[in-house]
């Protein structure tokens, strides 16, 4: 029941995102596309996404709170689809936190590691930057 629960909430929400999107624009640009570009930007987001969700659970791990690669990566992709379709850009975060903080470590382990990886990401963007 609560996966149908889960399920049916998704639906909601995508169809609220596609209603507020003007269609003909968002068709337009899409057929503009060059395909081997997209597909270069999505193996980018994909890379980038993985190595992301290595970072959390190798901090967190060194906090004290373990899961698996494979579930770093599927809350690290909600996280993402969170912070850019809801206003804020940090409530993924907050997302992973609490979801992360229901096991061995608590929720205060798990924000340490969202914050700790986090601020690791922008050193390494403002090391890159510079």
């Amino acid at each position: 029941m609560r996966q149908a629960i889960r399920i049916a909430g998704i639906a909601v929400f995508l169809a609220v995102v596609v209603w507020a999107v003007t269609h003909a624009e968002v068709g337009a640009r899409l057929a503009q596309a060059d395909l081997r570009w997209v597909g270069v930007a999505l193996a980018c987001l994909l890379a980038q996404t993985l190595l992301m969700a290595l970072r959390w659970r190798l901090v967190a791990l060194h906090l004290g709170t373990r899961f698996s690669v494979g579930w770093a990566v599927r809350e690290y992709f909600i996280a993402q689809i969170v912070n850019v379709t809801l206003p804020g850009g940090v409530l993924g975060e907050g997302a992973r936190v609490v979801r992360s903080g229901r096991g061995d470590g608590g929720l205060g382990r798990a924000a340490q590691a969202v914050v700790i990886e986090r601020a690791i990401g922008q050193v390494g963007l403002l090391l890159l930057g510079l």
